[in-house]
């Protein structure tokens, strides 16, 4: 069959088709095969990608972990009584009555802490994962309940949640699914 795409991707990165070697620069074994027609066009669609993949859902897993950190020390909850108004963040729900979720930053912290040593990312992925997946689930798990605990009132003190609690449960929901999505497709190099 050929290589005819090779021509379309060249032209897709940019570099014309008789330029040098030294300008095209360390392309990898599958897109020199692909210019010495040895595979099929699609030749770069495969371990590539799937390599781009991994490395841009490792960096969403990380900055998905930091907004929940973030979210934490953010007010989630606004109360008022007549006409005075006040909130509590995750911080001070952890301080005051809720000691659990001081599990939340800890998990988000060991996170980041594995997600951003490349030796660990490198050699014990799974860790990183499971880290990930578990450190989501309950950072989900203890908003939801918290928010259960507290509910919402509409008496004399009215309570609401704030965005920054439901962007920060989302979030949560999230995180594991990236994590489990980026080191399925890390396994499957």
């Amino acid at each position: 069959m050929g290589c005819s795409g090779s021509r379309r991707q060249s032209q897709h990165v940019g570099i014309p088709n008789g330029a040098p070697e030294s300008l095209r620069g360390n392309l990898g074994d599958t897109d020199r095969d692909c210019r010495n027609q040895q595979v099929p066009p699609n030749c770069l669609r495969g371990g590539r990608a799937r390599t781009l993949f991994v490395k841009s859902a490792r960096q969403v897993t990380l900055g998905t972990a930091a907004f929940i950190l973030l979210c934490f020390f953010l007010p989630w909850m606004q109360m008022s009584c007549a006409g005075i108004k006040d909130s509590a963040s995750g911080l001070d729900l952890a301080r005051e009555t809720s000691p659990s979720l001081w599990i939340l930053p800890l998990m988000m912290l060991a996170i980041l802490g594995l997600g951003l040593s490349p030796s660990i990312w490198e050699r014990f992925p799974a860790l990183f994962a499971i880290t990930s997946i578990v450190g989501g689930g309950l950072s989900a798990y203890l908003m939801y309940r918290e928010r259960l605990r507290r509910g919402e009132s509409s008496g004399l003190i009215a309570a609401s949640w704030t965005a920054w609690f439901w962007l920060g449960f989302v979030a949560s929901l999230l995180l594991p699914a990236v994590a489990l999505s980026s080191y399925s497709n890390r396994n499957k190099e």
